[in-house]
């Protein structure tokens, strides 16, 4: 069986040179909305994201992934993972219910909607939400910038055979029939532990959380 754990994850998204900044200082710390971004007194400056990486067997799965999908650079040039990325909080707790296999409710969904928007809205909107949640496909790694998944990112299959919990991914998602596929086959207690154990801290500390 394989083993699955979250660990923090610090990721670099680039390096760009804006000579005509001077910084008083050594470092000054300032927030985008992609991000932070740290300015050095040279005017150069990385933007950085921390997010809830998965290890698979004490590797990396953007590791993994990155060779399986045969990049020529690694996929967090393009990608963040979905966990501990942004501050949408129901966005993610329906991304762990997903993870862990649970129902979500449309009553989940409703309440999780606007509630200053026109009742016209509301159900577009409920409609959009719903197929998505519904799709066997999970998002785990998303667009740096905005998250959203209509953008492209990585997603997984997740299924349930008795007590082992199989993760699939395809070389080609639209034509699963054809092409390679990555899977891994978890003890189920072992891997809704590791993800009950972040959400009880999620939801812990969410309401900190910025």
């Amino acid at each position: 069986m394989d083993v699955i754990k979250l660990r923090k994850h610090h990721q670099i998204k680039e390096l760009v040179n804006n000579p005509g900044y001077s910084s008083s200082g050594e470092w000054s710390d300032v927030v985008n909305g992609s991000g932070d971004v740290v300015i050095s007194k040279s005017g150069s400056f990385q933007t950085w994201r921390e997010f809830m990486e998965i290890f698979i067997n004490d590797q990396q799965l953007s590791d993994l992934l990155t060779m399986f999908l045969a990049y020529r650079d690694s996929l967090l040039k393009s990608w963040v993972g979905v966990l501990g990325s942004f501050p949408d909080k129901q966005a993610e707790l329906f991304t762990l219910k997903r993870l862990l296999l649970e129902p979500i409710t449309d009553e989940e969904i409703r309440s999780a909607l606007p509630k200053d928007s026109k009742e016209k809205q509301i159900e577009e909107r409920f409609k959009w939400h719903k197929e998505h949640l519904l799709n066997d496909l999970i998002l785990i790694y998303c667009c740096h910038e905005c998250g959203n998944f209509e953008c492209g990112g990585i997603n997984v299959k997740i299924d349930q055979k008795n007590d082992t919990i199989i993760w699939t991914f395809f070389e080609n998602e639209l034509r699963r029939t054809k092409g390679k596929t990555l899977q891994f086959h978890f003890e189920k207690s072992q891997y809704s532990g590791v993800f009950n154990k972040y959400r009880k801290a999620f939801l812990k500390n969410k309401d900190t959380r910025k």
